[in-house]
């Protein structure tokens, strides 16, 4: 009778035992999936799928356009804004995400160029830099080349006020103090503020080949000259 009562619990305990470890397997299996699914953003831009940005500019040198649409491909940016835009030699586009959680810093062009909306509503280029930095504000934290000038209050939240020089300009971010998320950036020089800073950045659906056809009467510029 005891032999009978041992083995019953030992049965138990081994129903129990598997039990729980296919519900841990489950578990697992479905945030495999989950992470297979979700596209790799924080990538180099050919392993990044075809996606849409619409932003909405908070401020650049200008202020004449105000929102614009992004379309990524491997290789290739396209972008159409909704208004006249004038973009200086080395231009930067910081994006943040709505909830800060992914920031990107990319170049736009490399001399000056000035875009009409009704003359010249798209352009494309070929990217050779893409950087796509989910923790930039932990970046600066760290970045020995960054000094803190001071704290200022930014959507609601202290920030440190961090500045560097970046060939004779001044690039002063302003990192949460307690999320560390980049709140505002600037990029000045003595002619004004040359970075443009996008907070309101929605992923889209994936991008259609007909939005890379390039028309007949578009100019498109040469992103190595």
């Amino acid at each position: 009778m005891r032999f009978l009562v041992i083995l019953l619990l030992f049965l138990s305990l081994l129903i129990s035992a598997n039990l729980a470890f296919a519900e841990k397997g489950t578990k697992v299996e479905e945030s495999s999936k989950t992470e297979q699914n979700a596209p790799d953003v924080f990538s180099k831009l050919e392993d990044v799928p075809d996606m849409t940005f619409k932003i909405n500019f908070d401020s650049f040198k200008y202020k004449k356009a105000k929102s614009a649409d992004i379309y990524l491909k491997p290789g290739k940016i396209l972008i159409s804004f909704n208004g006249p835009l004038f973009l200086g030699q080395q231009t930067q586009i910081l994006a943040l995400s709505k909830d800060r959680s992914v920031y990107f810093m990319l170049p736009v062009l490399q001399r000056a160029i000035r875009f009409e909306a009704d003359k010249f509503p798209k352009y494309t280029k070929e990217l050779n830099e893409f950087f796509i930095l989910p923790t930039y504000g932990e970046q600066v934290m760290k970045d020995d080349s960054f000094k803190k000038i001071g704290e200022e209050e930014v959507e609601g939240e202290t920030c440190y006020e961090m500045q560097k020089k970046i060939e004779g300009k001044e690039l002063t971010v302003w990192v949460g103090k307690w999320t560390h998320y980049v709140r505002k950036a600037d990029l000045t020089s003595s002619k004004g503020t040359t970075h443009i800073t996008i907070t309101d950045l929605v992923w889209g659906f994936p991008v259609s080949d007909d939005y890379f056809k390039i028309p007949s009467n578009m100019v498109v510029y040469d992103w190595k000259k």
